[in-house]
C-alpha cells in the first residue's frame, strides 16, 4: 500500500527542522530572516509549516546560514519540493472536485417551477 504525504504534515517536518536549526546556531527569526532576505512573518510561517508552498530556494539558504551538513540540507529541499508540489496537486484536485459538483448540481436543478 502506498503511503500518501500530507502537505501539511512535510510542511511542519520541515518548520520544525528549519526552527530547531536556527535555534542551534542561536539566531532569532529577525535575523535569521534578515540574512536571507525573508520577511519576519514569512520565516515564521515556514517554520510553524503555514507556508504554504516553501520555496528550495529559501530553505537552500536558510540551511547554509544554519550551517546544516550536505545530507541534511538536500533532505530539507526535498520537503519543501514535495509539499510544494502536494499543495498544488491537492489545490488542483479540489477545484475539479469544486467543477464537477457545480456540473452535476446545474443539470439536476433545472430551475424555478413555471406557474
Amino acid at each position: 500500500m502506498t503511503e500518501v504525504e500530507s502537505p501539511t504534515l512535510l510542511r511542519r517536518q520541515l518548520g520544525r527542522f528549519l526552527r530547531e536549526a536556527r535555534e542551534g546556531r542561536g539566531l532569532t527569526i529577525a535575523i535569521a530572516a534578515k540574512e536571507v532576505q525573508l520577511s519576519f512573518n514569512g520565516l515564521q510561517r515556514l517554520e510553524t509549516g503555514r507556508a504554504v508552498k516553501p520555496r528550495r530556494q529559501d530553505v537552500r539558504e536558510l540551511c547554509m546560514l544554519y550551517e546544516v551538513n550536505a545530507e541534511q540540507t538536500e533532505q530539507a529541499v526535498g520537503l519543501a519540493s514535495r509539499a510544494a508540489r502536494r499543495a498544488t496537486r491537492t489545490v488542483s484536485l479540489r477545484s475539479a472536485d469544486c467543477s464537477r459538483m457545480r456540473s452535476t448540481c446545474t443539470s439536476a436543478w433545472s430551475g424555478p417551477p413555471s406557474g
